[in-house]
């Protein structure tokens, strides 16, 4: 039974969810281009992307984790 036991840290917590999701979704349709594999590329897309990657870049040297999901962002950070 011990092993079965959860534990539970203090951790601080930020939730970011990019409000429009949806109609950001059309904008980066609109936006795509077809690529020279075929594929369909969207800078529009791109930027998005990388503005999460710069968010996670800020946590380097930090004892946090971080979970990209769908149009959110969740950080939990070791208050220590």
């Amino acid at each position: 039974m011990e092993q079965n036991k959860i534990k539970y840290q203090k951790r601080i917590v930020c939730f970011l969810d990019v409000l429009g999701f949806r109609e950001i979704l059309t904008d980066f349709e609109n936006d795509a281009v077809l690529s020279s594999n075929g594929g369909r590329v969207s800078q529009k897309a791109n930027e998005f992307v990388g503005a999460f990657k710069e968010v996670v870049s800020y946590m380097d040297g930090i004892d946090c984790n971080y979970y990209l999901f769908s149009d959110n962002i969740c950080i939990t950070v070791d208050p220590g």
